[in-house]
């Protein structure tokens, strides 16, 4: 999947390619990874919603082609070179502006909050994990949870005004996977605060807190990519 971060210039390109293509000049993206071992390839539309779409606009005017090649110790550039298959299909119904998100705070004291409905809640200094959803409009969602100045209507908001980091991870998907992955962080999570988000839904909670930075941990570095990227493997191996 690519990019790995928000790449205004590559959608530039291509939106530039696709205008010379429109004009008789055609255009070819052409995408080389570096790994043997890969048999599809995609945008990260988790990372580059906008770069997505553009992607997916452009398949009439541009031709897109992505192969894998292999490497050799002695960085000699090896036969082994393959096409990878673009499952557009795929990408038309995932890379969308929706799904679900995670939000990562940090507290660097213990503090007692007043949180809506809640009432007092204590909160140990650390990390807190908030797994959220949005329907439509997920980037907006994410924006708002960010910004501390704005008025106060979920239970998150009142942690966000007191958090001295926010940092929102989204996971984009046509499918509802908001308590799979709270389950899942529960899991990792050294504690977490009951009841706290989940009011519409059967889950415990929906906040979970962590000693360490979860960003340093390797299995919330599994978890988003088993929710990113490895649950795709179920649609792709459908296809030929």
């Amino acid at each position: 999947m690519f990019p790995d971060a928000v790449t205004v210039r590559g959608r530039r390109h291509l939106t530039e390619l696709a205008a010379l293509s429109r004009e008789g000049t055609p255009g070819i993206v052409l995408f080389l990874v570096h790994w043997p071992h890969a048999r599809f390839f995609l945008p990260d539309y988790h990372t580059d919603i906008d770069f997505a779409r553009t992607f997916l606009d452009l398949k009439q005017d541009l031709t897109f082609k992505a192969v894998s090649v292999h490497w050799r110790k002695n960085m000699m550039l090896d036969s082994q070179i393959r096409e990878l298959a673009i499952p557009w299909d795929l990408i038309a119904r995932e890379a969308k502006d929706r799904g679900n998100y995670i939000l990562i705070l940090q507290l660097s004291e213990d503090r007692s909050l007043s949180v809506g409905s809640l009432g007092m809640v204590f909160f140990r200094k650390g990390f807190y994990l908030y797994v959220g959803s949005a329907r439509a409009n997920l980037a907006k969602r994410m924006e708002r949870h960010l910004r501390k100045r704005k008025t106060f209507f979920w239970h998150i908001d009142y942690l966000r005004d007191q958090a001295e980091r926010c940092t929102a991870i989204p996971i984009r998907t046509s499918q509802p996977l908001e308590h799979e992955i709270a389950q899942a962080v529960c899991g990792i999570a050294d504690w977490f605060i009951k009841g706290f988000g989940s009011s519409d839904c059967t889950c415990e909670t929906h906040l979970f807190g962590m000693y360490d930075n979860p960003i340093r941990s390797p299995q919330f570095m599994a978890l988003l990519q088993h929710f990113r990227i490895d649950r795709l493997e179920s649609f792709l191996s459908n296809l030929p």
